[in-house]
C-alpha cells in the first residue's frame, strides 16, 4: 500500500513538471529571444519525456478531433525542408535560421499527438499571459519615466522604448491580444464573481497597453475581438441590442484610433507594405505554381530589388540604407527585407503548396473546438489571421507562441470533451 501511494504521488508530480516548464516559458515570451526561452524549453522537453515514459502516456494514445491541427502542423513544417531537396540553391544562413525558427511547429505538432499534457489548464495560462500583458506595461512606463518621456511626444518614443527593452510591437500585440482571449474565455467559466472580476481588470489593463503601444494591427485586432465578443455575447439575450452595440463599438474605436498620427493619411500612404507587397506579387507573377524554395528565395527575393524601381528608392534606400534606421548598416537579409505578409510568404517561397499548407492550418484549427470553445479558438483564428495579413512568420517567438496557443487551447477541447464522455479514453 505504502509503494502503492508513494508510485501514485510520483506520477502526479512528475506529470505537473511539464505543465510548469511550460508556464515558465509561457512567461518569457514576451521577451527577446535568449537564454530564458532555451532553457524554459530545454526543461520542457526533457520534463515532457519523462512525463511521457513514466506514465506510460501511449497507453492511452487515440485519434481525436484535435489531431488534425497538429498534423497540420507538421506539414506546414514540412514543406519548407521538402522544397530543400528540389531547390538549385544549397541551403543559406538565412534557410537554417528559419528551419531552428520554425521547429516548434514540428516538435508542439508531434506532442500534440502524442498527448499526455492533460494537466495544463487554458485558464492558468490565461492568467499567466494576463499578468506578463501588465507586467509588459509597468516596464515600459518605467523606462519612460526614467528615460524623461512622460512628457508632449511620448507616443512617439514608446514604441521604441519597448522596441530596445521588451521587444517589438507586433510581437508583444500578438502575446496580448491571444490572453485578452483567454480573459474571455476564463470568463465563460463557473468562477467565483471575485475571480472574474479580477480577470475582467486584467483585461482592461491588457486592452490598455495594447492601445498605448501604437501598433495598428494590435489595436485594430484588438477591437476587433471586443465587437465580436460583446456581439456574440449579447446576440443570446436581444439580437438588436447586440448588432447595435458591436457596430458602436467598432465605430467608436476606429473614431478613437484615428486619432493616432499611425492612422492619419499621410501615414497610411507612406506605408511601405504597400510597395513590398507589390514587388513580393512581381516574384510571385514569375513562379506561382512551385514557388523558389527557400533558400533561392532567400538571395532573389533580396537581390531582385534594383529591378523594382519603386522597392529600391521607397524602401531599400528610405529606409534600410538610411542612416537615421535601426537596419542601417545590418545585413541585408531576408530577416530584414521580407515580404511583411504570411500568405506572400508562404506562396513565394513553395507556390500554391505553401498557401495550402497554411490553409489547412487554418481549417483543422477552426474544425477543433467543441461548442464551448469555438467562439475563443475562433478569435484565436482571427488575431492569427490579422498578424499573418502584416507580418511574416518572424523567427522563434511567434512559430513558438503559435505552436504552444494551439496546444493550449486542444488541451482545453480535450479537458471538455473527457468531462462530457467520462467513460471514453481520450488521448493524453
Amino acid at each position: 500500500m505504502g509503494t502503492w501511494k508513494i508510485n501514485k504521488t510520483a506520477s502526479a508530480v512528475i506529470s505537473y513538471l511539464p505543465v510548469v516548464s511550460m508556464l515558465a516559458l509561457v512567461a518569457t515570451l514576451p521577451f527577446y529571444y535568449g537564454s530564458c526561452q532555451r532553457m524554459a524549453l530545454y526543461c520542457l522537453g526533457v520534463t515532457y519525456l519523462v512525463h511521457y515514459i513514466y506514465n506510460r502516456c501511449w497507453e492511452s494514445l487515440r485519434w481525436d478531433r484535435t489531431s488534425w491541427v497538429f498534423l497540420a502542423m507538421i506539414l506546414w513544417f514540412l514543406i519548407t525542408p521538402l522544397w530543400q531537396l528540389w531547390d538549385p540553391t544549397p541551403p543559406t544562413y538565412f534557410y537554417h535560421r528559419q528551419i531552428d525558427a520554425r521547429i516548434p511547429f514540428l516538435l508542439v505538432g508531434l506532442a500534440g499527438l502524442l498527448g499526455g499534457l492533460k494537466r495544463l489548464r487554458a485558464e492558468w495560462v490565461g492568467w499567466l499571459m494576463l499578468t506578463m500583458g501588465v507586467v509588459v506595461g509597468a516596464i515600459s512606463l518605467y523606462y519612460m519615466y526614467t528615460g524623461g518621456f512622460l512628457r508632449e511626444g511620448w507616443d512617439y518614443y514608446i514604441a521604441e522604448v519597448r522596441a530596445a527593452h521588451i521587444n517589438s510591437h507586433m510581437v508583444l500585440n500578438l502575446y496580448q491580444n491571444g490572453a485578452i482571449i483567454l480573459g474571455y474565455y476564463i470568463l465563460s467559466r463557473p468562477y467565483r464573481w471575485w475571480v472574474k472580476l479580477l480577470t475582467g481588470l486584467l483585461i482592461v489593463l491588457n486592452m490598455a497597453v495594447v492601445i498605448t503601444s501604437f501598433g495598428r494591427t494590435g489595436m485594430l485586432t484588438m477591437l476587433l475581438l471586443l465587437a465580436v465578443y460583446l456581439f456574440v455575447l449579447l446576440w443570446q439575450y436581444r439580437k438588436a441590442v447586440a448588432v447595435v452595440v458591436g457596430c458602436l463599438v467598432l465605430a467608436g474605436g476606429l473614431a478613437f484610433f484615428s486619432q493616432s498620427r499611425r492612422f492619419d493619411g499621410n501615414c497610411m500612404r507612406e506605408e511601405p507594405r504597400w510597395i513590398i507587397w507589390d514587388y513580393s506579387m512581381q516574384l510571385i507573377r514569375e513562379r506561382p505554381v512551385v514557388g523558389y524554395g527557400l533558400s533561392t528565395l532567400s538571395e532573389v527575393y533580396v537581390n531582385s530589388t534594383s529591378s523594382h524601381e519603386t522597392m529600391q528608392r521607397d524602401f531599400i534606400d528610405a529606409y534600410i540604407n538610411n542612416p537615421g534606421f535601426l537596419w542601417y548598416n545590418m545585413p541585408k537579409t531576408m530577416e530584414i527585407v521580407h515580404p511583411h505578409n504570411v500568405f506572400l510568404e508562404y506562396w513565394l517561397e513553395a507556390g500554391i503548396f505553401g498557401l495550402l499548407a497554411v490553409a489547412f492550418f487554418f481549417a483543422t484549427l477552426a474544425m477543433m473546438p467543441t461548442k464551448k470553445q469555438r467562439l475563443y479558438v475562433w478569435m484565436f483564428a482571427l488575431a492569427l489571421l490579422m498578424q499573418f495579413m502584416f507580418e511574416p512568420i518572424g523567427s522563434h517567438l511567434r512559430p513558438m507562441f503559435i505552436s504552444l496557443m494551439v496546444l493550449i487551447w486542444a488541451c482545453a477541447v480535450r479537458e471538455e470533451v473527457a468531462v462530457s464522455a467520462p467513460d471514453h479514453t481520450e488521448l493524453g
